[in-house]
């Protein structure tokens, strides 16, 4: 999925962004039919800020539990399915929408539907860039301004890192999911895994 969503990316001259939403596990609640009991950590014990013997219910998933994964799935999924943020583009004002793809569902549509300037209402829609999700790491194959928008829309759910860029026309790294994705101009976008592979032939 993610070569087919990069070479389309390479053919239509899109910005390639990536990122990654902070603390993603954290944001996620726990179900309320399972109560999830923990220690505080002994330090707080130690310094005197928690009583011997303190035990704390959890109402969000924390990292190392086992179900937090799932958890943050569910809970990132269902703030994706209702995202919409305004954006204007050259003057014209347009609404941003995502769609889950029937083919994968770490790939999500990006739509931009244009907003009739007298009457407010929704006019034509069309896709126009790719958002590709890995537990807390995202991907954004779209125009320069529709990746900005998107971007702005994810920040005002959930912290998200420091965006990194690749530009059409400008040569550059980022890496996805272990995978090193290289634009060059006039030779497109390659992937590759060399720092994995080395790794690998050190051992």
């Amino acid at each position: 999925t993610h070569r087919a969503i990069l070479s389309k990316a390479a053919s239509q001259n899109w910005t390639v962004t990536v990122a990654d939403i902070r603390t993603a596990f954290l944001h996620a609640p726990i179900e309320e039919d399972r109560v999830v009991i923990v220690r505080p950590p002994k330090i707080l014990t130690t310094l005197g800020l928690v009583r011997p013997g303190t035990m704390w219910k959890l109402n969000k998933a924390l990292y190392g539990l086992k179900e937090s994964p799932r958890l943050w799935g569910l809970e990132r999924d269902s703030k994706l399915k209702v995202f919409q943020h305004e954006v204007e583009i050259r003057g014209d004002k347009y609404r941003l929408s995502l769609e889950r793809s029937w083919a994968d569902p770490s790939a999500w549509k990006i739509i931009r539907t244009k907003i009739g300037k007298k009457t407010g209402k929704q006019e034509e829609s069309e896709v126009v860039g790719v958002l590709c999700v890995y537990v807390d790491d995202l991907m954004i194959t779209a125009p320069w301004e529709v990746s900005e928008g998107v971007l702005e829309g994810i920040a005002k759910i959930w912290a998200i890192s420091k965006p990194e860029h690749l530009r059409p026309h400008e040569e550059g790294s980022v890496r996805f999911c272990g995978v090193y994705i290289v634009r060059k101009p006039n030779v497109g976008i390659l992937i590759h895994q060399g720092p994995y592979v080395k790794e690998l032939l050190r051992r």
